[in-house]
């Protein structure tokens, strides 16, 4: 399974009604989902039971209001940045983030 173009309509409705409205309009990200997933094509997806006890998982995210990408959108390096200070602290690569390209999924 894994996360393509096709998905971003229904995960930007998802945000959006998860959001209850109050991030402001889901087109910009979803504009900026659908360049990365073309760039660096689809992101997979993987089970939690799949994943090894010990294996060191980041999550990365950005919340608040999208509004706020207009003045100053990201360039996916903040995530980058994030993710290997978190392997530098632990002394150990992530195994798995939503971010390949700070640590190749395995």
């Amino acid at each position: 399974m894994e996360i393509t173009s096709a998905d971003v309509d229904d995960l930007a409705a998802g945000a959006t009604l998860l959001g209850s409205g109050g991030g402001g309009d889901t087109a910009i990200v979803a504009s900026m989902l659908r360049h990365a997933l073309t760039q660096r094509g689809p992101v997979p997806l993987i089970k939690a039971g799949d994943l090894a006890e010990d294996a060191l998982v980041v999550p990365t995210a950005a919340t608040g209001s999208i509004t706020c990408l207009i003045e100053r959108l990201p360039t996916g390096a903040e995530f980058v940045a994030a993710i290997t200070t978190v392997g530098q602290h632990r002394g150990e690569p992530p195994r798995h983030t939503d971010d390949r390209q700070a640590a190749p999924t395995r």
